[in-house]
């Protein structure tokens, strides 16, 4: 693997008010599919070449999160999701740009009132359309227009949903849940293990939802996955996840 350090500056965190956050991050030159799956099993995420795990100081809220797709069940809320899209057409293949998805990412940024409102051709292509980065495109269309794009890394074992984005007037569709089924069963027909779902954040509800899906598992400090919630939704572990980064890669 190849990479190169970023030297990034704490910023205002977008996801809890009042908080700097901070990231260890690199730039991937080179990184073979065995390689990619063990970033993400540390609990890396991606955005094309940029790789990146948080490490705030004095937080450390959030938490990766996995469902092993094999053994999902879905709640009665997911199922009625699923009821609610039965006549969602879900095209799944190479990822590929263009202005009409661009337009559903800007309408969709409009949701987060601590991030970017708008974004541009240049930044979705660095992000989402990477032709090194291994990863597949869910497009979501209704009625024959494009309702939602969902971006999506493929590993060796795993799928891992890098970014989801929809048009604000399909939002009585509830199309992020279903989006995460959607991955699930790919993931599953494609025999993975996993489907990783970056991070849980408790204190926020736009994050919070990523520990929704069950059973699932949480990465820990100590450098081990543990189940989080059982099939039924049962929470397995008494105290609040914490995830402090362990020592991962050794530059020279």
């Amino acid at each position: 693997m190849r990479l190169v350090p970023m030297d990034e500056e704490p910023h205002e965190c977008p996801y809890l008010p009042d908080r700097d956050a901070a990231n260890e991050s690199y730039f991937v030159l080179e990184a073979t599919p065995m390689e990619r799956e063990a970033l993400l099993n540390a609990g890396y995420r991606s955005f094309g070449k940029y790789v990146f795990r948080p490490k705030c100081q004095g937080c450390h809220q959030c938490v990766p999160v996995r469902i092993p797709v094999a053994d999902f069940v879905p709640s009665k809320s997911q199922r009625r999701v699923l009821r609610r899209c039965k006549d969602v057409e879900v095209r799944v293949g190479s990822p590929q740009y263009n202005d009409e998805k661009l337009a559903v990412y800007t309408d969709h940024l409009t949701r987060f009132p601590r991030g970017p409102k708008e974004s541009s051709e240049q930044h979705m292509r660095f992000a989402f359309y990477d032709p090194d980065v291994p990863t597949l495109e869910f497009c979501y269309y209704v009625d024959d227009v494009l309702a939602a794009v969902g971006i999506v890394h493929e590993t060796p074992r795993s799928l891992s949903s890098v970014y989801f984005t929809y048009r604000l007037a399909y939002s009585k569709l509830s199309l992020g849940v279903f989006s995460v089924m959607q991955e699930i069963a790919h993931a599953q027909e494609a025999g993975k293990r996993y489907l990783y779902l970056g991070y849980y954040i408790r204190d926020n509800h736009f994050m919070n939802y990523k520990g929704h899906y069950f059973p699932n598992e949480i990465l820990t400090s100590h450098e081990r996955w543990v189940p989080f919630h059982d099939a039924s939704g049962k929470r397995l572990i008494p105290e609040d996840p914490e995830f402090k980064p362990f020592p991962f890669l050794t530059l020279e």
